[in-house]
């Protein structure tokens, strides 16, 4: 083999990534076959730094802390290696940003951040990143200053992919200060992009964005379509984090509907799954919403 192929499987790894994670894992798993360590170092590492993302998305967790590992090894045996560093911490951070661990996120990106010094792609992302991490920490103006900059690169360069992923994340900030009208512009706006790119995960989560923002609207039956479709989307693409997620936000809509029943069918169904995917912050909200419904039902009874 000669390096043309490793950049080539590489490249369907990331193609893959965002469409069918078993692809994914195979071809990043022939990489790390055929890759030569101590020539092919660059791209043995690029391997193993999709190999977190797409064990942690599928849940093997066991198995995303073990390249984490690996990965971490290999940037400690070549410290001159800038590039390798700045993905080792791109993945690390994603990994613990997806599992609930903000805290722990936050370091790794923050140093990329300050590292990267051109305006390019890679910086967009960064930022992109970085506010999406605040989001979840409940930081919305930090979160803002991160996504407006980011959307700003992304549009200069006329990356479509990027200002699909940076108008999600400016939804969900305005979702959170509770300014619908513009949530639901931002998500359209990002939806629209995503059919275009053919992003199914992409389709998914601002699809479920659009249900949220119904949700509050108080248009349940539209919030409704959009859960269901996006927990089809997800079961076909095989993405239990995306179901886990969409099915508790279906299941706190039946509450508001005040269909406790199905509330409770499709909490448990989210709960099951985020503790499969070991996602104790999920897991944690869905259990304390169970308790609040079990008390309403008392409250009902009595």
């Amino acid at each position: 083999h000669d390096t043309t192929e490793l950049h080539a499987l590489l490249g369907l790894t990331n193609e893959f990534l965002r469409k069918d994670l078993l692809q994914a894992k195979k071809f990043a798993l022939k990489v790390v076959s055929l890759a030569d360590t101590q020539q092919e170092v660059r791209w043995l590492a690029s391997a193993y730094n999709y190999l977190i993302t797409c064990y942690q998305q599928s849940g093997g967790l066991d198995s995303a802390y073990y390249y984490i590992q690996v990965s971490e090894k290999m940037v400690k045996d070549h410290p001159g290696n800038f590039r390798m560093k700045f993905n080792y911490n791109q993945a690390v951070s994603l990994f613990y940003k997806n599992i609930g661990e903000y805290k722990k996120a936050l370091p790794f990106m923050l140093e990329n951040l300050d590292n990267w010094k051109i305006e390019d792609e890679n910086k967009a992302g960064q930022l992109l990143n970085l506010g999406n991490l605040y989001i979840n920490m409940g930081e919305f103006k930090k979160a803002a200053d991160s996504h407006l900059p980011s959307l700003r690169l992304f549009e200069v360069i006329g990356s479509q992919r990027g200002q699909s992923y940076c108008l999600h994340s400016l939804g969900k900030t305005f979702l959170q200060l509770k300014r619908y009208d513009d949530a639901k512009i931002y998500f359209e706006r990002s939806l629209k992009l995503k059919e275009e790119l053919g992003d199914k995960r992409g389709l998914i989560t601002s699809g479920t964005g659009l249900g949220d923002v119904y949700k509050e609207l108080g248009q349940f039956n539209r919030s409704e379509e959009y859960y269901l479709t996006a927990i089809k989307m997800a079961e076909e693409i095989k993405m239990p984090n995306e179901i886990s997620r969409t099915q508790h936000q279906l299941g706190l809509l039946y509450k508001r509907m005040g269909d406790l029943e199905r509330a409770k069918e499709n909490l448990n169904q989210s709960l099951k799954l985020a503790q499969e995917l070991h996602d104790s912050t999920l897991s944690g909200q869905i259990k304390s919403e169970l308790i609040g419904i079990e008390l309403e039902n008392k409250k009902e009874k009595m």
